[in-house]
């Protein structure tokens, strides 16, 4: 290719804001020049530059010139060297900005240390004598308070402790109170249940509930019994695997005993090897020191060095001695520590044990205080049942409606009775017996009667009905003849009367008779047999309905019969009422039977005996003189049981305090002594330090040894310093020996105290797996007496279900009274439950107030330390200013130390800075001409491709005008001019003629690598 020169100006490429920097380059091609060698006017001679400068071109302080056309690869390493330029700029631009930023911290330090020295003087100026009294008391006043504080402190920290204790045994007081309520509402449902049964029973519809009831209650006691015997053997199961893990945690105990004594020697081994290692190496150096100064002394070169090592091995020495003292100091301190804490455990391990005797003991009275709570609790129970049901029954007997006769009534029978029967006084007792009716005589039928829904049939009445509604009349008579004739009458009847009754009752439906055929003697003289001399005395009849009722409208009956035979019995001349009443002189039998004759006639027959021969009187149940002597003494049963439950339950309450306490107590020595096991030993640490020292102190002995012999070998004659040389060479090879011994001796020991710790690691490991257990005796313990507790109970609806179905063949009276019995237990099971339910909610409340105690402690424990936070803080400061008054002029002293540093930091930091900028400045230089390089190149190189494109299509174009004939072509033709540039000659320059940017033909073929353009850049216009 031809030659050419390209001028070009560029600067930097990369903006900098912060020092200014804009870059910009552009090349125009204004003017073709002939080939020549020699440099327009225009073009400045080179100078030396940073960067590369390629072959063909020229660097100016106006931009550049290419002199030889370029080629591709020519443009590349232009680009290289450019893109090599731009980076040194950004890399010099972030250590510019790098530097700014440390100059401006090293300002802002100096500014500080500035600050700091004024502070300092004033501190100084500050610290004067009575300055620092004040400050010393300030400091003593408030670690008085600070005592005063932890005092008061550790007293919060016990009261909140002992308010935790207490709120957490309330807390055990709820829990057995709620499971009080539980049991209390199942004895309620059970209870119910049996009501419901005995009613049933009575009624007649309950056959086949309590058949399946009984069904039922077997098939639950089954189930609670198997449940029992599981949790008695899952009881007996957690005790031994309770006892094996306890067994096996104290094999393990004393295993890791003698695994951390194993690995506490080989600790101390290891230790004690390393102190020889380190003294083995330490004798080494100092023997290698030994013979480079023997070396140096036989060279006679090493006079100083000799000098300087005797000084070093003397301050050596004396710091090794000195560490040796301090070292002796701390093993005496550890062994002393450790000789503490070895006593601690021993009197802790006493402790335990004492105290694991005390739980033991205290949790055998404790079992023994919740066996006896329990039985008196249920000799409680019993006694409180049987009074309940004593006071239901003498309340329902008292609530029962009697016969209560006016006393105008009673005065005038009296009168009637006592004249003989006169018309008139006939007529006023009938007038007053008319106006009893009026005043409401038969509201009785309304009034509180004895209850019994079972169903009677009068022409078939049981022997138990009929005496159930005899003694009802019997007992109804007494109180309205007692009414008249005083208490000491009284109406009852016997065994005998009732078999004579019914005799003269199935007599009269024998006969067969009407109502109109009155009384028949035949049929009261039926009852009389050869073996009794009872007969009959009198006879009161009354009609009868034949269908079937219940025994409660059978009592209603007799009520209104008995008022009936009273106010209305004129037309009997009153006969009915005398024979009731009878007389104040003796006493009446009596018997009640039913009778109904095959035509449907029903009678009910009240026959009256003599007391002679009538047998022995049946006792009367509505009678309350023995119920009332029976509720007394159930009610000193309960008191008596109560106050024996009242003491079992205190001595309950205490027992359990004392197994809490105790568990407390034997847990916090536990924990204590947990702690003070993990306590590190001192002394094996302490005696490795110590070895330690001591091994370097003799090694810094040899050191000074060796340092003084040569010394003193320095005057020595050359065999000596030969023969001090070769001893030393002796003693280096014999060093190293030992200290290969040494080494391998402590590689050993540390292989063994390793496994000695992977094995005590392995113990404390399963140690710990095992101690995280719970014991499952506990759960299992309370899962029992939950079994027991629910085999009880299902025994006693056994019982229940047995009884209710036994009593499905008992008699009337039976039922009744198994349904008395039932109501009477339910009632005293919703007693006790509202008894169970009131003192659950008095430990409810009180475990609210302890709760509350608990909380109020811990506020008080909180503000003492919020106090203490506070003073702590408070004395820091105190001791801070303290501090600052007695060293103000060490502190004024280290301030101006410290403002000089900054100072003499600051001052580097500005020469960097300024180096770096400068340095900057050089490099955006050495960018402006690379890029000033590259865009000349670039630009003459696509200048080239276009010029030689035109070229070759221009000559394409002739030849296909001149395609007739053949051509030639020569090396240098003349070439076609663009209208962008004017012909130059050395001597001579036309004007423009044509446009920027634009090429003028060439005219002729030739090779474009033959033409040869002098091209010259024009200055850029603004």
């Amino acid at each position: 290719m031809g030659n050419k020169v390209i001028k070009g100006a560029a600067t930097g490429a990369i903006a900098l804001a912060a020092f200014g920097v804009a870059s910009g380059a552009t090349v125009q091609a204004e003017e073709l020049t002939k080939p020549s060698t020699t440099l327009s006017s225009d073009v400045t001679a080179p100078k030396a530059h940073n960067i590369k400068v390629l072959e063909g071109v020229l660097l100016t302080k106006d931009g550049a010139a290419v002199t030889t056309t370029p080629t591709e690869k020519t443009v590349e390493e232009a680009h290289g060297i450019k893109q090599q330029a731009d980076q040194a700029v950004t890399d010099q631009a972030g250590k510019v900005a790098e530097s700014a930023q440390i100059e401006a911290n090293s300002q802002k330090a100096v500014e500080d240390a500035t600050a700091k020295v004024a502070e300092a003087e004033k501190n100084k100026a500050a610290a004067t004598p009575d300055a620092i009294a004040q400050a010393e008391k300030g400091v003593t006043d408030t670690q008085k308070e600070i005592a005063q504080n932890q005092k008061a402190s550790d007293t919060a920290a016990n009261a909140t402790q002992k308010a935790t204790d207490a709120a957490t045994t309330q807390k055990q007081a709820v829990e057995q109170a709620q499971k009080g309520v539980e049991a209390g509402q199942k004895a309620v449902d059970t209870a119910k249940k049996g009501v419901d049964t005995a009613k049933a029973v009575l009624e007649g519809t309950g056959e086949q509930k309590a058949l399946d009831e009984q069904k039922a209650a077997n098939k639950g006691l089954e189930d609670a019994k198997k449940a029992e015997s599981d949790a008695t053997q899952k009881l007996a199961a957690a005790k031994k695997a309770d006892a094996d893990r306890h067994a096996q945690i104290k094999d393990l105990k004393d295993q890791a005993t003698t695994q951390s004594k194993t690995a506490t020697d080989t600790a101390t081994d290891v230790a004690a090897k390393k102190a020889a290692d380190s003294a083995a190496k330490a004798d080494v150096s100092t023997a290698k020191k030994a013979v480079e100064t023997a070396q140096a002394a036989l060279d006679g070169t090493g006079f100083q060095k000799v000098l300087d090592e005797q000084k070093a091995a003397e301050k050596a020495l004396s710091d090794a001695k000195t560490k040796e003292v301090e070292a002796t100091q701390k093993l005496d301190e550890a062994k002393k520590a450790d000789a503490d804490r070895d006593a601690k455990i021993k009197d802790l391990t006493t402790k335990e044990a004492e105290q694991t005797v005390a739980k033991t003991d205290a949790e055998n009275a404790l079992a023994e205080a919740k066996k006896n709570a329990e039985a008196k609790k249920a000799a409680k129970e019993a006694a409180e049942a049987k009074r309940d049901a004593l006071r239901k029954e003498l309340d329902d007997k008292k609530k029962l409606s009697t016969i209560n006769v006016p006393q105008y009534v009673i005065d005038a029978y009296k009168k009637f009775s006592s004249s003989a029967g006169l018309d008139e006084d006939k007529d006023l007792f009938q007038k007053s017996l008319d106006r009893w009716v009026e005043e409401g005589a038969f509201d009785i039928e309304r009034g509180n009667l004895p209850v019994d829904p079972s169903t009677v049939d009068p022409a078939h009445m049981t022997r138990e009905q009929a005496k159930a509604l005899t003694q009802y009349y019997a007992h109804m008579i007494t109180a309205v003849r007692r009414q008249f004739w005083g208490t000491k009458v009284k109406t009852y009847t016997t065994e005998e009367a009732m078999d004579y009754v019914q005799k003269v009752a199935d007599a009269y439906a024998k006969e067969n008779k009407p109502w109109s055929s009155g009384h028949s003697h035949d049929a009261l003289n039926a009852g009389q047999t050869n073996s009794s001399k009872l007969t009959w005395n009198t006879e009161n009849i009354s009609t009868l309905r034949t269908s079937t009722t219940t025994m409660t409208e059978m009592y209603r009956f007799i009520v209104r019969t008995i008022i009936g035979m009273m106010v209305d019995d004129y037309h009997s001349n009153f006969g009915h009422m005398d024979n009731m009443l009878g007389s104040a002189d003796y006493d009446d039998v009596i018997g009640v039977a039913s009778s109904v004759t095959p035509n449907g006639l029903g009678r009910m027959h009240y026959v009256g005996f003599p007391t002679a021969h009538a047998g022995q009187a049946l006792p009367d149940p509505y009678d309350t003189t023995q119920l009332e002597k029976d509720l007394a003494q159930a009610e000193s049963d309960f008191q008596t049981a109560l106050a024996a439950f009242n003491e079992a339950n205190g001595v309950l309450t205490a027992k359990q305090a004392a197994f809490d306490t105790a568990s407390q107590a034997l847990a916090a020595t536990q924990a204590e002594l947990a702690t003070v096991r993990n306590q590190a030993l001192q002394t094996p640490s302490a005696e490795m330090a110590h070895r330690a020292a001591v091994a370097t102190r003799t090694s810094a002995e040899t050191r000074k040894a060796s340092a003084d012999k040569a010394v003193t070998n320095l005057n020595a004659s050359i065999q000596e310093k030969q023969a001090a040389l070769r001893k030393a060479q002796a003693v280096l090879v014999a060093k190293e020996e030992a200290a290969q011994k040494a080494a391998t001796a402590l590689r050993e020991a540390e292989s063994k105290a390793i496994e000695a710790q992977q094995m005590l690691n392995a113990t404390k490991a399963k140690l710990a797996a095992l101690t995280g257990v719970k014991d499952a005796t506990p759960a299992a313990n309370e899962a029992l007496e939950k079994a027991t507790t629910a085999r009880k109970d299902a025994q006693a609806r056994k019982d229940a279900a047995d009884k209710a179905v036994a009593n499905l063949k008992a008699s009337i009276k039976e039922k009744q009274a198994a349904l008395r019995t039932a109501e009477q237990a339910l009632t005293a099971a919703e007693n006790n439950l509202a008894v169970l339910k009131a003192s659950k909610a008095n430990e409810d409340a009180k475990l609210v107030a302890a709760e509350q105690a608990v909380a109020d402690a811990k506020a008080v424990e909180a503000k003492s330390a919020a106090e203490r936070a506070v003073l702590e803080g408070k004395l820091k400061d105190q001791q801070n200013l303290l501090t600052m008054y007695k060293n103000a002029d060490k502190l004024l002293s280290e301030a101006v130390s410290r403002q000089l540093e900054a100072s003499a930091k600051h001052k580097e930091a500005v020469a960097k800075t300024l180096e770096a900028r400068s340095k900057l400045a050089e490099l955006l230089k050495d960018q402006r001409d690379a890029n000033s390089q590259y865009e000349a190149v670039k630009k003459a190189y696509e200048e080239w491709l276009a010029s030689k494109k035109a070229a070759e299509e221009k000559a394409q174009a002739l030849s296909m005008r001149q395609a007739a004939k053949p051509m030639t072509t020569s090396k240098k033709i003349r070439p076609t001019i663009h209208s962008s540039y004017i012909y130059s000659r050395t001597d001579k320059q036309l004007p423009q003629t044509g446009e920027k940017g634009s090429w003028l033909a060439l005219i002729g073929m030739g090779i474009l690598a033959s033409l040869s353009f002098g091209v010259r850049r024009k200055q850029g216009r603004n």
